[in-house]
């Protein structure tokens, strides 16, 4: 996937220098939704991006459902934000991310 295509990329565009960005990523529990190769996939490459049968044809590919690791967004995110906080939701379901913009 292209930067430019990622949501949380394109609050750069937005955001001016010390603006807050708050993203959620899916959790844990999410990620156990996975099947094998898929769950490998993420864990090997710190993403995953799957296409949906039920948005196929309404929404463009890039605009489906992906499942990243905390540690591959901070990564990630490191190169424009600081102050990069990952809050793991108890219930898995959703973790959520705060940075600052650079």
């Amino acid at each position: 996937m292209k930067p430019r295509r990622i949501g949380g990329w394109e609050s750069l565009r937005v955001l001016r220098p010390g603006g807050r960005l708050v993203l959620t990523i899916h959790g844990a529990v999410a990620a156990k939704t996975l099947d094998t190769s898929r769950s490998v996939a993420l864990h090997e490459r710190g993403f995953f991006h799957a296409r949906s049968r039920k948005l196929e044809g309404i929404m463009p590919d890039w605009y489906q459902t992906s499942w990243h690791t905390p540690e591959y967004m901070a990564s990630r995110m490191a190169r424009h934000f600081v102050d990069i906080n990952v809050c793991l939701v108890a219930d898995g379901t959703q973790d959520v991310i705060a940075a600052t913009a650079l």
